[in-house]
């Protein structure tokens, strides 16, 4: 062939050569490089001709880039990590002390209106009318007196009817109500802190009212106690059920026999909230020491009547339960205490993971520093959002167990690929390729948990949205730490093992000084053009054409090609650097990548365990003295047995590694070598099965059927009770509450704000429609005080007709009758000026056990009919005092399924720029959608409701999801294997042992907030630990099976296979050398315009495109297309093109 010179503008052999046919489909689209302005104008011309094909040909390109410069960078701040690790030790530890310092702000926030409660909302508004109608909701104090069980009292059968004991309890009664404070000088009482009821005493309702001479041996009417108001004149029935509770009639049913308890109740002043800082007034202060005063009295009397009358005791007030919550939020010794000691189990278990058999390759310190990186990653970020003046909620106290369990998982995946290319015998080198190899995926991971938190971060609530940005932040820099300060220590690690130091050796600063000199002078003999050669990165797998002799070696290049077309590309421009070509069999396992390794390694054990099949057959069926040996018996590739229950780990009969068996495992002593193994060995083989496929999807296919029916059964609700510690004597009362008065639940105010013409008598029926609803309806109970029913029931007909166009008159009717006797403690519910009714309440007790939601849908939709059945003439909204955290859980299913659905898109767009192939990322997206369907579902079988705190659990679960199907499906994009089975076998290899060493040591981290005594972290470690199983499943079964069937597959040519291409040209003349291994086709074509097209075909590929045995599905040959001007070269048929078949290499 000719030979001239090249000219200045003659075209690089590297523009003849397509995009990585991974990233783009080679018969859509061809990109290349171009250096002059008609190769230019002719490919947009070409690209114009393809439409929305070049568009999208020039997004994968940026995509190429973008991703190289990820790899590029990545390795590059290795080396300088590598170069100066002590900077990136200390630094961050100073850093982190300073911002830690942030965390001395801390100011835990109590109010359980602003934590759990929606800003704004209309419970909210309802409020604020109510305080400017009414004067404020009053607050309750209660008590329950029960029976003891363990009381020996011979009179234990009625303990509380008992005179005696009617007494002890009047006493009680009596001291409660002499409690003396003493604010800003002033002396309070009950009476001025008290809600007066409509005789002017204080409202207090208990089994004692029964009795106003003090006579407590007589007996108590059934089902209603008419009784004399003491100190008014007035007679109030009494509905006995809601005092007394297990009530048991005498047989003809008039009066008690027996009770089971005692309910006292208190309406106290309220001032518009339950913080106690939002007590302004002094009336107010007063009313908050009177509450404080009131539970220190009965906790000083409860043990004395429990031994005197053999009765318990049960009490609550307002500010109960902020100080539970306080309590709960508060940290003190033991809490310290268990974060200890969730540390020392996380290091621990890191550390004992990271130990090896060679004391050199052991990384236990390393392992330590990286657990340390997620804990300077929690004090940096909190500090700081300390010092910014974000304050403390209680989801928070679980949020450094949370960076611990992610910030390991980083260091795990950092580790595995470090352990892989232990046959890079340069530690610089080995750390660099080693977080090159990881790089992406872990930013993937930090991102999509990122992206988890701020979503959260964008609650209504307090207590999710301080949590999520703090946790945020805890996590961003966490990942920093983990690049600097953990990657210093790995650093460090690996010249420590490549040096053979010991510990202190390596981490001692005088003796790292001295080993810097010595390589600092050997660095000084060294050629300009070899210290450019050893800082060159590896080529990127994503990475597009380079210039040739512009690109550095790269050796340790994974070289995760798709098409024989990205091998020639990259094996050109390293020969171009070096100054010629190498063989064409390169089979040293130095310059395999992790990828092409793990294929290796599976292949000869594959071959092994062949063989010893094969030897077992053969010991088997001995053949006859009189016949001559024949070939050992092949397995009969064709039966049923061996379709279903055999590993479809078939290799080609040429295959490139067959070659070499020498060194192929790993090195004693390599971290995770025993779990690589078990996954080779094991479930890797496994997965290939296809009895075991099937019965993956059967598995799937009932935790799909298990969640559906989990989500149709699902409930939704948050209970303030829930959210106090588990000894709490709040959470006490409540539940004796429930057991002793089973049929009354909360009380509900139905509030008329406006001065309504209760005169009219649409008004009136409209009315009365709405009190038929309610005490009809599902959500009210039959314990209804209201005192416009009872006027309206209780006035004969003619009087209300007559009534009926003289507002005086109602006015001057309804009051009188307000004066009887017998329902003068009614008129609190009514407000009076000079033009006569302005405001209106009646109140109701609901249901027990209700459903939050339909307690505050259904009251309100009875208001909103009678609006709409009086034209906006009756006006009225309930309200109680848990409405304000029942109405979230009215949108809450619509708030976590648009929170899920941004989480969703955001993960998507991320993983669509990063992750290698478009069917990777969608893959991935169908784990997490069925992850969180199951979390859904699992969240019933769990006894789980959907609220708040299970809603931010759902939305991070994404981010938790997708560390482990990421790893998966990215590294599985990587895989060189000949067949979807082989590379998934692969991928399990590889990232098997990150995935499960991280979900585990997530879930230790977790174990901890089993001790907190709260539940809010039952919650959130039952919600973890679904999110933590799902996941790992999914990544390690499910996903490995559907990526056999559906997953991305690209061919590939191996390193053996690789071709090498030089070419020079010059005007009007040319040429162009190619070099092919073994049974390596390559024709070159060129037509009258000059344009010159190269096709290569890999052995084992047909012309069809079918690959070896059919297996490949894409066409394994590549066509490259560029115009320029060669001489034609004469085939041997006078044509003018040539091909060219050889054995060994040819040249064309």
């Amino acid at each position: 062939m000719s030979k001239s010179q090249p000219s200045p503008s003659a075209p690089r052999a590297s523009q003849f050569l397509p995009m990585d046919a991974s990233l783009a489909d080679p018969h859509h689209c061809e990109a290349s490089a171009t250096p002059s302005k008609r190769t230019r104008g002719r490919e947009r011309d070409r690209g114009r001709e393809r439409g929305r094909g070049g568009a999208w040909c020039d997004l994968i390109g940026r995509k190429q880039r973008l991703l190289e410069a990820i790899d590029s960078f990545f390795y590059r701040y290795t080396t300088f990590v590598f170069d100066h690790p002590c900077w990136f030790l200390w630094v961050p530890v100073v850093a982190c002390a300073l911002m830690g310092m942030g965390l001395l702000r801390y100011n835990p926030n109590t109010d359980p209106l602003a934590l759990y409660a929606i800003p704004n909302s209309q419970a909210i508004h309802d409020w604020d009318i109510l305080t400017t109608t009414f004067e404020g909701w009053p607050r309750f104090a209660y008590l329950i007196v029960d029976k003891d069980p363990s009381s020996d009292r011979s009179d234990r059968t009625h303990p509380l009817v008992h005179p005696d004991t009617l007494q002890a309890l009047a006493d009680l009664r009596g001291k409660i109500e002499s409690i003396r404070v003493e604010v800003d000088g002033r002396e309070y009482g009950l009476e001025h802190v008290c809600v007066q009821d409509g005789t002017k005493l204080c409202q207090h309702e208990s089994v004692l009212e029964f009795f106003p001479t003090g006579d407590y041996n007589r007996s108590i009417l059934y089902p209603n106690h008419l009784a004399l108001r003491k100190g008014s004149g007035a007679f109030v029935r009494w509905p006995v059920d809601l005092m007394v509770g297990g009530v048991t009639p005498t047989p003809d049913g008039r009066k008690v026999e027996s009770a089971e308890a005692f309910l006292f109740r208190w309406a106290l002043q309220d001032y518009g909230g339950h913080a106690i800082e939002a007590a302004t007034t002094p009336v107010q202060r007063a009313t908050v020491a009177w509450e404080k005063e009131f539970i220190a009295v009965v906790e000083e009397e409860k043990e004395k009547l429990r031994d005197e009358r053999g009765v318990r005791v049960h009490h609550i007030a307002r500010r109960s339960i902020v100080d539970e919550l306080e309590k709960s939020t508060t940290l003190g010794l033991y809490d310290y205490v268990r974060y200890l000691i969730g540390g020392i189990i996380i290091f621990t278990y890191c550390m004992l993971v990271s130990c090896s058999t060679d004391i050199y390759k052991a990384k236990p310190v390393s392992a330590f520093f990286g657990c340390g990186a997620a804990v300077l990653g929690f004090l940096f970020g909190a500090g700081v959002c300390y010092a910014l003046g974000l304050t403390h909620v209680p989801p928070t106290e679980a949020t450094p167990f949370l960076c611990m369990g992610i910030g390991v998982d980083d260091m795990f995946v950092i580790f595995n690929s470090y352990a892989l290319a232990a046959k890079i015998s340069d530690p610089r080198r080995r750390v660099a390729l080693a977080v090159k190899d990881c790089g992406i995926s872990i930013t993937i991971t930090t991102l999509t948990n990122l992206i988890s938190f701020i979503v959260g971060a964008t609650s209504p609530y307090l207590a999710i949205s301080n949590f999520c940005i703090v946790t945020a932040m805890s996590l961003l820099l966490g990942y920093f730490c983990v690049l600097t300060f953990f990657l210093a220590a790995v650093c460090i690690d690996a010249e420590r093992e490549h040096c053979k130091l010991s510990f202190i050796e390596a981490y001692w600063p005088p003796a790292r000084t001295r080993r810097r000199r010595a390589r600092v002078a050997a660095t000084a003999k060294t050629t300009p053009a070899q210290q450019q050669q050893q800082q060159q990165p590896p080529k990127s797998p994503y990475a597009a054409p380079s210039p040739a002799g512009k690109e550095g070696p790269s050796p340790f290049s994974p070289s995760p090609a798709s098409t024989a077309a990205s091998s020639l590309r990259n094996v050109a421009s390293r020969d171009a650097c070096r100054g010629g070509a190498e063989s064409d069999a390169v089979d040293d396992e130095a310059n395999l990548s992790t990828f092409e390794l793990v294929a290796k390694q599976l292949y000869h054990q594959e071959q092994t365990i062949k063989q010893r099949r094969q030897q077992q057959q053969q010991r088997q069926e001995p053949l006859p003295q009189h016949q001559p040996p024949a070939q050992p018996p092949q397995p009969r590739e064709g039966s049923c047995r061996e379709a279903v229950f055999r590993p479809r780990l078939a290799y080609p009969s040429a295959y490139p590694y067959e070659r070499g068996s020498e060194g192929t495992g790993e090195q004693k002593g390599t971290i995770g070598r025993w779990f690589r193994w078990l996954f080779r060995r094991g479930w890797g083989r496994m997965v290939t099965i296809p009895f075991v496929q099937a019965m993956v999807l059967l598995v799937m296919c009932v935790y799909w059927s298990a969640s559906y029916w989990g989500i149709h059964e699902m409930s939704a609700g948050l209970n303030l009770l829930e959210l106090t510690p588990f000894n709490s004597y709040y959470r006490d009362f409540w539940q004796q509450y429930f057991a002793s008065f089973p049929s009354y639940g909360e009380d509900v105010f139905v509030v008329f704000p406006h001065q309504t013409q209760w005169w009219r008598k649409d008004v009136r029926e409209a009315y009365m429609a709405l009190e038929g609803r309610v005490r009809n309806g599902t959500y009210a109970s039959d314990m209804i005080f209201s005192g416009m029913y009872e006027f309206y029931s209780r006035t004969s007909q003619e009087t209300l007709d007559a009534m009926e166009d003289d507002p005086a008159r109602f006015n001057r009717t309804l009051s009188r009758w307000l004066d009887r006797s017998q329902y003068q403690i009614l008129r609190s519910d009514f407000v009076f000026d000079a033009d006569g009714l302005q405001h209106y309440r009646f109140r109701f007790f609901a249901r027990q056990r209700i459903p939050g939601a339909d307690l505050v849908e259904g009251s309100r939709h009875d208001c909103k009919q009678a609006e709409q059945d009086t034209g906006g003439l009756l006006r009225c909204f309930p309200y109680a005092d848990m409405f304000p955290y029942y109405e979230s859980d009215i949108s809450i299913l619509e708030d976590t399924l648009r929170s899920l659905g941004y989480a969703l898109i955001a993960v998507m767009i991320v993983s669509t720029f990063l992750m290698r192939h478009w069917r990777s990322w969608l893959l991935v997206m169908c784990m997490l959608v069925s992850i969180d369907v199951g979390l859904f579902g699992f969240m019933y079988h769990w006894d789980l409701q959907l609220n708040m705190i299970t809603m931010v659990t759902l939305i991070l679960a994404i981010g938790f999801s997708v560390d482990s199907t990421t790893h998966i499906a990215h590294t599985f994009g990587h895989a060189v294997g000949p067949t979807r089975s082989h590379r998934a076998a692969e991928t399990l290899v590889l990232m098997g042992n990150p995935v499960f060493h991280g979900s585990f040591s997530t879930f230790l981290a977790m174990l901890i907030i089993l001790t907190m005594d709260s539940y809010i972290f039952v919650i959130f470690f039952r919600m973890m630990t679904l999110v933590l199983s799902l996941g790992m499943c999914h990544g390690l079964l499910l996903l490995p099976v559907l990526l056999i069937f559906v997953g991305p597959f690209d061919p590939y040519v191996p390193s053996p296979l690789r071709t090498r291409i030089a070419a020079t040209s010059t005007t009007g003349k040319g040429a162009m050398t190619l070099s092919l291994p073994a049974t390596t086709t390559a024709a070159i074509s060129s037509s009258n315009n000059g344009n010159v097209a190269i096709k290569v075909t890999p052995p084992g590929c047909q012309a069809g495109g079918a690959g070896p045995q059919g297996q490949v599905e894409t066409c394994c040959e590549t066509n490259v297309e560029e115009s320029t001007s060669y001489d034609e070269v004469p085939s041997n048929n006078g044509g003018s093109s040539r091909e060219s078949r050889e054995e060994s290499s040819n040249s064309v």
